[in-house]
């Protein structure tokens, strides 16, 4: 920012400045911006645009100041059409929005002021020697053109991530990494050549006085060398003719500029900015990328703003330029687990990668909270093969990745996505109930699963007392079978499982039931012995069988008579 001659007019002149009631703005400053070359080159016969900026005194309101004695340009031509009239504090756009009212601590007395040169209300044509005044209020700002004339430029930040993640991997030398940028030339003036660098690092730096903490840039880097999880940048100017910001971190406007990068970990390759010259070229919008948030002010958190909208952390863009960004490529494998049926929860598979990667594990495990793992770090010259460990509960599922296979040819800066579904194992619950009057206390029948199942016997008892067998570990869209064992004394009446008959074929993770009903023959309660009390004989009634010579035939049993030998 160039100097600001005070002129002799300290108070409102009556007539000349035109002061809102109702607001309480008591003055109006003139600011010298800088310069933009219009013709391009230096030196003699050269022309040139010298803008110029405002900040208002006193409380938040509103001044007017006419065209006239006290708001004219005296020297220079104007090509920003006509000059403001208006002042407010804090500076409004015409539409009414604020103009980007995000300040340094240092400069928070400068709310009502036209933020930067892009902001600049007014611009005055002039060549080369030649001087711009603009007179206002009383005060003035002049602008000559020549060598030491502060030009018009921006901070160019690098921004930084990992196959588009801003984490950086986990095996990075932090010490022996750093991402550089220099400038090769300037088109517009050839003689002027930054040769200062930006130096980008995952390090703690030193913060520039009166910015906020967490800043990307500072000062210095922190001695002895300490890790930063987000990537932070020290500027440099050198070898310019005129003055710099006062932190340093001002560069030339336009210019081509190349990314250097050093100290990559193993696997990765370097950025897609890097070593390729790159115009920085403010004329051209297309050109340069604005950054997504401007980081040289603002607040250390997302804040409301007055005009209702959100200041981002470290404020907000405002026509600040990056250069592009540096994305470094890396091969990468990625697993994506679902399950069936899908309201499953709390499952976990693990799956590893063989031969292991660069760096970083070679088992991960998929969860129903993360169902995706992937591994970096990989090289494109070799062959992987994801396989998965057994889980109980389910049935495994082919891992199947581009290609149709488990195996995979990563390619650089590309993620093979793999996928895999497991199906959940069905259940199979046999509940016996018997019927007849006859029928025992402590009855009991065996049942048996065709094939197998994968957990637990493939034949279990049911009993009086635990009447229903549970088979689990069915795999989902098999067909079982359901068979019972015959137990003498007993009709089966039925057997019906679910949509009838002994078959079944269950869905992932279904329950199924089966019913198994018979019948008790008369007489069926097992053996027993009945005293005939006048001829001291014992009866006992037997099962229908061969008994040979002295059984009779009584129904459905055997009436054997013994003789008791008398007693004594």
């Amino acid at each position: 920012m160039l100097a600001v001659a005070a002129g002799l007019v300290a108070a409102v002149v009556p007539g000349l400045w035109v002061a809102q009631p109702a607001f309480a703005v008591t003055g109006v400053n003139p600011i010298a911006e800088c310069v933009l070359p219009v013709s391009g080159g230096t030196g003699p016969g050269t022309t040139w645009n010298a803008l110029f900026g405002w900040e208002s005194q006193g409380p938040d309101g509103e001044l007017t100041i006419p065209q006239g004695p006290q708001n004219q340009v005296t020297s220079g031509t104007v090509v920003s059409g006509p000059l403001p009239t208006t002042f407010t504090k804090p500076a409004r756009h015409a539409d009414g929005t604020l103009r980007d009212p995000v300040w340094p601590p240092q400069y928070i007395s400068r709310t009502g002021r036209t933020q930067w040169w892009p902001d600049a209300d007014v611009t005055v044509r002039v060549t080369w020697g030649q001087s711009a005044t603009w007179s206002l209020g009383g005060k003035t700002a002049t602008i000559t053109m020549g060598d030491t004339t502060q030009r018009c430029s921006h901070h160019l930040f690098l921004s930084k991530t990992w196959n588009g993640s801003l984490t950086p991997p986990a095996d990075l030398d932090f010490q022996a990494f750093q991402l550089s940028m220099r400038m090769l030339e300037n088109p517009q003036e050839p003689t002027v050549v930054n040769s200062g660098v930006a130096q980008c690092r995952y390090q703690q730096i030193v913060p520039l006085a009166g910015y906020p903490a967490g800043m990307p840039y500072g000062a210095s880097f922190v001695v002895p060398a300490a890790f930063s999880p987000t990537l932070k940048c020290v500027y440099t100017n050198a070898g310019l003719p005129f003055t710099t910001d006062s932190d340093g971190l001002w560069i030339p406007k336009g210019g081509t500029y190349v990314v250097d990068e050093t100290g990559l970990p193993p696997g990765w390759q370097p950025g897609t900015a890097v070593g390729v010259p790159h115009v920085a070229d403010y004329q051209d919008p297309t050109a340069t990328e604005k950054c997504t948030y401007y980081p040289g002010y603002g607040t250390p958190a997302a804040t409301p703003d007055i005009d209702g909208s959100t200041i981002p952390e470290f404020g907000r863009a405002s026509n600040k330029w990056c250069v592009q960004a540096v994305d470094n490529l890396a091969a990468q494998v990625s697993v994506t687990k679902s399950v069936q049926p899908a309201t499953a929860q709390g499952w976990a598979f693990d799956f590893t990668l063989d031969p292991a990667p660069l760096s970083g594990p070679a088992t991960l495990t998929a969860t129903s909270a993360d169902p995706t793992v992937t591994w970096s770090d990989l090289d494109p010259a070799q062959t992987y093969t994801v396989s998965e460990a057994a889980s109980p509960g389910f049935a495994a599922g082919p891992v199947v990745c581009p290609g149709g296979r488990n195996t995979v040819h990563p390619s650089l800066g590309t993620t093979a996505a793999c996928r895999v579904t497991n199906l959940a194992d069905a259940t199979l619950s046999v509940t016996k109930t018997v019927s007849g009057a006859s029928a025992p206390a402590d009855w009991g029948f065996d049942f048996t699963l065709q094939p197998a199942p994968s957990q637990g016997p493939a034949t279990q008892r049911a009993t009086a007392a635990a009447p229903t067998v549970t088979f689990a570990g069915l795999v989902p869209g098999r067909t079982y079978t359901v068979t019972e064992a015959a137990v003498p004394g007993f009709t089966q009446v039925s057997l019906s499982c679910a949509g009838g008959g002994a078959n079944v074929t269950p869905a992932p993770g279904a329950a199924l039931s089966c019913q198994a009903v018979n019948a008790a023959a008369a007489g069926a309660g097992g053996g027993s012995t009945t005293e005939l009390a006048d001829s001291g004989s014992a009866v006992v009634i037997l099962p229908l069988v061969a008994v040979g010579v002295g059984a009779v035939v009584l129904g459905a049993g055997i009436l054997l008579l013994r003789r008791k030998r008398a007693a004594g």
